[in-house]
């Protein structure tokens, strides 16, 4: 397995600059609490990672790009999507390791990642990881590193479909801090991603009054106008969304949509982990929403090679399929792998009749 080797640079505060790929000695197996206060999420903070102009790219080939959009997609995703296995003798559920991220989009037709974010006090910056300690190691250490691996890859794909990155922070944050976590979350992306490159809840909708009201009048934007881009999601329910959408009822001005139900004003993005949860499945794909779902019912169930998950997973019309194996491993015949994709597929609930997957991308 090969490992990201190239030197980015964080500029962390106005004192403190951090190598990446160089001495990591400040990055240890360890966390700091997750509970600083309210400032210690707004500190200065840019991202210097060298990135050259993205060149022109000609989407002639796909020649449906003003009828498709994201919504008529089925892709492959991953699961925890920087692990690495822990030990030599893993707890079952943690059995699994993944190729880095660039890895995974280029070689395993991966379109979707999933990240865990640790706010790192000491640093000033989210890290990404499963596990404080005892299941930490992580192919990409810092969220901005992971960023910049999927923008330098997309950059050289730029005719790829929207890359769903599914965020999920974890690790306390008081009520007053909810919200000053979140943006240092968008701050940290728009150090990588430029504004015109992330297909963000304000794109969707447009002049509309609230996301329900442009996904059920206008859809999502096509893929001619959205190839190249990223869409951001953040997994809670909770408090970090409710302090998210307060001042921001339909998500105007934000960077990440949200884990939503048909009749939420936010609505637009729906994690629905159980691929047999098919009224919530139907009720999301109704209202137009993006659904998520897990190709695998557990790693135990994966490393038996039990494939009944996958198959409903892909027969549910859900657009994300997440799972923990990606591609064929020895420990398992299990893996997820989109029949007939190029690497996705034209979705089998919402796509057009006339839709082919040669039409969505081809590798």
């Amino acid at each position: 397995m090969r490992l990201f080797t190239q030197t980015f640079f964080f500029l962390l505060a106005p004192s403190t600059l951090l190598a990446c790929g160089g001495d990591s000695s400040a990055l240890d197996a360890s966390v700091p609490p997750d509970a600083p206060a309210v400032d210690a999420y707004t500190q200065p903070f840019a991202f210097d990672g060298n990135f050259a102009p993205r060149p022109d790219a000609s989407f002639e080939q796909y020649t449906q790009d003003d009828t498709l959009s994201l919504f008529h997609v089925q892709l492959e995703a991953t699961h925890n999507s920087y692990h690495l296995r822990p030990s030599d003798d893993p707890i079952v559920d943690w059995d699994y390791e993944h190729a880095p991220l660039d890895v995974q989009l280029e070689e395993q037709g991966v379109r979707g990642l999933e990240l865990d974010l640790h706010w790192d006090q000491a640093i000033g910056v989210h890290r990404v990881l499963h596990v404080p300690t005892v299941d930490a190691r992580s192919t990409c250490e810092l969220f901005v590193e992971c960023l910049a691996i999927v923008r330098t890859w997309s950059d050289a794909h730029a005719d790829h479909v929207p890359l769903v990155i599914h965020l999920e922070p974890k690790g306390g944050a008081t009520a007053a801090e909810r919200l000053a976590r979140m943006l240092a979350i968008e701050n940290e992306i728009r150090s990588v991603w430029p504004d015109e490159l992330i297909l963000t809840p304000d794109r969707v909708r447009g002049d509309h009054a609230t996301l329900p009201e442009a996904l059920a009048e206008g859809g999502w934007p096509t893929l001619g106008e959205t190839r190249g881009h990223v869409l951001f999601a953040i997994d809670d329910s909770e408090g970090l969304r409710a302090a998210y959408v307060a001042d921001a009822p339909s998500l105007e001005g934000r960077v990440m949509f949200v884990d939503s139900e048909p009749g939420d004003t936010f609505g637009a993005y729906a994690i629905i982990n159980d691929a047999f949860a098919s009224e919530r499945i139907e009720a999301a794909l109704d209202a137009h929403f993006l659904v998520r779902v897990f190709g695998q019912d557990s790693v135990e169930r994966a490393l038996e090679g039990d494939r009944t998950h996958l198959e409903r997973a892909l027969a549910s019309g859900a657009h994300v399929i997440s799972s923990d194996f990606p591609a064929q491993v020895d420990e398992t015949t299990f893996f997820v792998e989109i029949p007939e994709g190029s690497p996705s597929r034209c979705n089998p609930s919402t796509a057009p009749e006339s839709c082919t997957s040669a039409a969505i991308e081809a590798r």
